[in-house]
């Protein structure tokens, strides 16, 4: 029996062999994402020689660069923004698990079901007080 404790999962995965953590989901309506298969490494995108290591992965890099071309309200697919993770960007084969996906056709399923929410908060708390003046120096002389 589903405890309804969730409406639909994107699991995305970014990592060596990130394929192989799909193989073990068996709820429904989970679409899983990975950087790359089992046996297979997940690469870098780039390098910072001031700190000395790379500063974002090739899967995350194309994910970010297509997820800014996006605007609200888009009727963009996911399988269409799949598309971009191919073997010559990652260096890697992008690992696609929709077997728990049975619902809906992946072809109705958009990237703003998962990304781009505009939220507005409100706490309920008045805002902290901030001073209008420096502080007097009380720096001894």
């Amino acid at each position: 029996e589903e405890k309804q404790r969730y409406n639909e999962i994107l699991f995305m995965v970014d990592t060596c062999q990130a394929g192989s953590l799909a193989n073990h989901l068996y709820s429904p309506r989970i679409l899983s994402v990975g950087s790359s298969h089992v046996d297979e490494n997940s690469y870098s995108y780039g390098h910072d020689d001031y700190i000395g290591v790379s500063m974002v992965d090739r899967f995350t890099f194309v994910l970010l660069e297509k997820l800014e071309q996006i605007q609200i309200g888009s009727q963009a697919s996911l399988l269409t923004m799949f598309k971009a993770f191919t073997q010559q960007r990652l260096m890697s084969r992008a690992a696609f698990n929709f077997n728990t996906w049975t619902h809906r056709p992946l072809s109705e399923v958009l990237v703003t079901d998962f990304f781009g929410a505009t939220v507005s908060v409100a706490t309920g708390i008045p805002p902290y007080p901030i001073l209008d003046h420096t502080p007097a120096d009380t720096s001894p002389q």
